[in-house]
């Protein structure tokens, strides 16, 4: 399902995104460039009252760091979870991450130019077809395939994404982004942990 915005938004909090002249290898490994940028906690807990379970998280401890270049827009995500739950056949169901970008900040629906809503389902499984997960959801983006690397342990994940802009940021402007985790658990979605906006 896509979201969609309220009429009226309400402005989440700013963040600091710093620009960085070193590419990032997109491996899901915490390189030392993310050392200079920012940790912002994803700790909004929203229970998923469409399920049938406890809404208790699974998942702790998210945080994200976000560095940009001209070329790119650049996300790193970690968290703990001892259990990744990929019981759901709906993707959005499943332990993911979730990108939400509005490149122009203009807070229209995802329907718009350069902006869309992006996941990334975290799949443990060496065997499967493609082991780091899949991504789906890429609505309305006229920019190139985002990259992303991903790493898991028996406490939790690394992911990192490589957004790559059609356009060089000005310093002193203004995105529109969002990250979301679905936590998940016994086939269900107990609720989302969000970077700044309630769903």
């Amino acid at each position: 399902p896509t979201p969609v915005p309220t009429a009226t938004p309400v402005p989440s909090p700013d963040a600091q995104i710093y620009k960085t002249y070193v590419d990032i290898e997109i491996d899901g490994t915490a390189e030392d460039t993310w050392d200079f940028a920012d940790a912002m906690a994803i700790d909004n807990w929203n229970v998923d009252e469409d399920q049938e379970d406890t809404g208790n998280a699974q998942t702790s401890n998210g945080a994200a760091k976000m560095l940009w270049t001209d070329s790119y827009l650049y996300v790193l995500v970690t968290a703990d979870d001892p259990e990744i739950d990929l019981g759901n056949e709906a993707s959005y169901l499943r332990d993911s991450i979730e990108l939400f970008v509005d490149s122009t900040n203009n807070k229209n629906d995802y329907s718009q130019t350069n902006a869309f809503q992006y996941r990334l389902v975290i799949n443990p499984d060496e065997d499967a077809e493609n082991p780091a997960g899949e991504l789906t959801d890429k609505n309305s983006w006229d920019g190139e395939d985002i990259q992303y690397g991903l790493t898991t342990s028996e406490t939790g994940y690394v992911a990192e994404f490589a957004i790559p802009l059609s356009e060089a940021p000005v310093v002193g402007n203004f995105i529109g982004v969002d990250i979301q985790i679905n936590d998940a658990s016994a086939g269900v979605r107990n609720g989302t942990w969000n970077l700044f906006a309630d769903p």
